[in-house]
């Protein structure tokens, strides 16, 4: 009788690079690519919504006095995570474990907001992402352990 038989599957290794490390998960692609359209977006629309508190067009509509130091400081926070979703972005594409740490703590705060405010898609994505992050491939792509 062989030793296949009863033993637990094998799972195939990852392909390696040139480099000798694994390459780069679909998932991982995705999720970088997705995270950088994001802080691409994210920086476009802060600097929309500066622009919008500093032309001064605010104080002429009825009801929106005051609101430009608060469009400005989210204008200001909007090109921030605009930023890290960037940094994160290269950090997905190149296989640092920063943004492995970083992806998994961002979705799980994802989680526990979108639990706080019953927003359940949200929640179901957040899960897959960290998922998806404690996956053995993904986390060996990475240096994970």
């Amino acid at each position: 009788m062989s030793s296949e038989y009863g033993s637990e599957p094998v799972q195939p290794s990852p392909t390696l690079e040139a480099g000798g490390r694994p390459e780069r998960p679909l998932g991982v692609t995705i999720l970088a690519v997705l995270s950088g359209i994001g802080g691409i977006l994210a920086i476009l629309g802060g600097l929309a919504l500066g622009a919008m508190a500093g032309a001064g067009g605010l104080a002429e509509m009825e009801g929106m006095e005051g609101l430009g130091p608060l469009m400005a400081f989210g204008s200001t926070m909007a090109i921030i995570m605009g930023l890290i979703n960037l940094i994160i972005a290269y950090g997905l594409w190149n296989g640092k474990s920063w943004a492995w740490w970083l992806t998994v703590v961002f979705a799980a705060l994802n989680a526990l907001m979108s639990l706080v405010s019953m927003m359940i898609v949200s929640l179901v994505i957040a899960a897959v992402i960290i998922w998806y992050m404690l996956r053995p491939h993904v986390k060996a792509f990475f240096g994970v352990s």
